[in-house]
């Protein structure tokens, strides 16, 4: 019998980012860019060719990831995009210092959390197919950060 709360792993991570980081690992988050590129550069002949149609990086997509939770907190989530890029005065500027609205347009367009090509087999047993690996690795995360009581 343990104690409710934050397990070792995860008991000194004090930093927010930290902590994201560890429930959103690495192999979450390139499994995210793979499959996101790999559709990007399947469907490339229907882009134009501009800096805002490129594949993208664990890097862009942890910043699309932290905007996404800025309009949450800011409560701009339920804005339009374009209220939330607006330039006089109304606007959020770290979206726009972040990146173009057209780039978070089209990574939003393009985010794939699994391999299209399989989709279909893996859909005929699980109807949670297209998010089921990066669900279970996130699930898997958390158990191995907080000992739950036996109220929960």
């Amino acid at each position: 019998m343990h104690l409710p709360g934050p397990k070792a792993s995860t008991k000194n991570l004090k930093e927010p980012i930290d902590i994201w980081k560890y429930f959103f690992d690495d192999t979450m988050l390139t499994t995210i860019v793979e499959n996101t590129n790999k559709h990007i550069n399947s469907e490339s002949t229907n882009f134009l060719p501009e800096k805002d149609t490129k594949t993208t990086d664990i890097l862009k997509m942890q910043a699309l990831f932290g905007l996404l939770y800025l309009a949450g907190v800011l409560k701009s989530n339920r804005l339009n995009l374009k209220d939330v890029y607006d330039m006089n005065g109304t606007g959020v500027e770290i979206f726009r210092l972040t990146m173009s609205m057209n780039r978070m347009l089209f990574l939003l367009r393009n985010l794939r959390f699994d391999d299209a090509e399989t989709r279909n087999e893996r859909k005929n047993v699980d109807k949670l197919a297209p998010i089921r690996d990066i669900f279970n690795t996130f699930v898997n995360n958390c158990k191995s950060a907080y000992t739950y009581g036996m109220n929960m």
